[in-house]
């Protein structure tokens, strides 16, 4: 959300999407984005007598240049912006998030520039079926920065919109990007890096062709294999407005077979490698227990689909 002010006799905010930060002769509050945005003020002049009135604000836009990485709301755990840049300059961004019934849901946006700050596009989401991914617009995203490590994140989703601010964590630096497997496009890994620091999300399909994902971290190097977790968040869709934790769901890790994979990058200027995949979930019945592979990928070559 961006600051707006507004010069005039003594002001008050009557009704404003943001929050009231201070009244007086220059009254200044917060603005959801970038644009035009009526405002009601209560304007009080010198001998007293206060009327409302409605007023026309629009915050100046600085250009700047984004920071590449993953970006976080603070207040509302598990929802992750991955944002890379692709070799042209444009940019595109994995959002990790929840579906309505609390499973991990991934959606890609489509690729394009930032103008002013701002970046808008289409919210894409893919399905599997045949070893072929399809995608299906579910809406729209955008990107207003204030700083280049702040951004007022707003959609529609589903004919649901929403908005929150999101701000950077980390990544955006050495093997950093969108990697995929250039035989099974579709699915594939966005890798942040940040000195030693090297996390991963690996987004998948499962047996019926729903989109999923899982991530894991470990310390940076060449060839890294990480520990999967399956992320639950009831009350932490788009739009849900729910702030409880995450919760793990072990039987995507359990100790009889953990789900894991495993990439081999050379460095941060590398623009090939090999990536592998071994995601299964445990089930558990009165008589037995087995465990049902639901992603395993052997050592495929890999390639970087955006800026290295």
């Amino acid at each position: 959300m961006l600051p707006g002010p507004v010069v005039g006799p003594s002001m008050t905010p009557v009704s404003h999407p943001g929050q009231h930060l201070r009244t007086g002769a220059a009254a200044s509050f917060l603005l959801p984005g970038y644009g035009s945005h009526l405002v009601r003020l209560r304007v009080t002049d010198a001998a007293g007598q206060s009327h409302e009135l409605t007023q026309t604000v629009t915050p100046q836009q600085a250009p700047l240049d984004p920071r590449p990485g993953s970006y976080i709301n603070t207040q509302r755990a598990g929802n992750t912006l991955d944002l890379h840049q692709t070799a042209n300059g444009d940019w595109v961004l994995g959002w990790f998030t929840f579906d309505t019934s609390g499973e991990p849901v991934w959606y890609n946006s489509a690729v394009g520039p930032v103008i002013n700050s701002r970046f808008q596009q289409p919210l894409m989401r893919y399905t599997w079926a045949n070893n072929v991914a399809t995608g299906t617009q579910v809406g729209t995203i955008a990107l207003d920065f204030s700083t280049s490590q702040a951004v007022w994140v707003s959609w529609v989703l589903h004919g649901v919109a929403g908005g929150e601010r999101y701000q950077y964590l980390r990544g955006g630096d050495g093997r950093s990007g969108l990697w995929y497997a250039p035989s099974q496009p579709g699915w594939g890994f966005s890798v942040q890096e940040s000195f030693w620091y090297f996390h991963a999300t690996v987004t998948f399909y499962l047996p019926d062709g729903e989109p999923r994902w899982m991530s894991g971290w470990n310390w940076a190097g060449s060839n890294v294999s990480l520990a999967l977790e399956y992320l639950r968040g009831p009350g932490l869709c788009p739009s849900c407005g729910g702030k409880d934790a995450t919760v793990v769901h072990q039987d995507w890790s359990h100790p009889e077979r953990p789900s894991s994979m495993n990439l081999q990058i050379s460095d941060g200027a590398s623009t090939a490698g090999w990536g592998s995949t071994d995601i299964s979930r445990f089930i558990a019945s009165p008589t037995t227990n087995w465990v049902v592979p639901v992603w395993t990928r052997s050592p495929l070559p890999i390639g970087l689909l955006t800026r290295p």
